[in-house]
């Protein structure tokens, strides 16, 4: 059986590759994300984008769940998990795990820092890119790059 390796410069590059089968917390109920009032969150269902504005006007912070709750309001369809946590910096590094179908986050989203998603690429989630079952290892390599290898 032959496998793939592929490195990444960051967990965070290993994570949009794999769309958020890799491991990851949760992101705590308490733990609030600052500064995302009027900033924008645009994600491709394959049909249209959908536009997700937050709303913090007292710049209280939004828990996880006022955070997925603004997109679901945005988005009807779109299915949440929660929101994934892969760093200890504050604010968190934040990601949204997506559990429907593949669905494209706009890389012009003004959110997309504070939520972990790029702002110089579309970032596909939904849909892994490798079955959680197909994953051998996800080493760190020695020249501080990371990898992952699968079938």
């Amino acid at each position: 059986m032959a496998y793939t390796m592929r490195e990444f410069d960051s967990i965070r590059e290993l994570v949009d590759y794999l769309n958020d089968i890799v491991l990851g917390k949760a992101l705590a109920a308490n733990v609030k994300v600052y500064g995302l009032h009027g900033k924008t969150f645009i994600i491709n269902d394959g049909t249209a984008d959908r536009t997700c504005t937050f709303a913090d006007a007292d710049n209280e912070g939004l828990l996880p769940k006022q955070i997925i709750d603004q997109i679901q309001a945005a988005h009807a369809s779109l299915a949440l998990v929660s929101l994934r946590t892969y760093s200890h910096q504050t604010p968190p590094s934040v990601h949204i795990a997506v559990v429907t179908a593949t669905h494209i986050v706009q890389k012009e989203g003004t959110a997309n820092a504070l939520l972990g998603f790029s702002t110089a690429v579309d970032v596909t989630v939904g849909a892994n890119a490798v079955p959680k079952a197909n994953i051998v290892a996800v080493p760190h390599m020695e020249n501080q790059r990371i990898a992952v290898v699968h079938d």
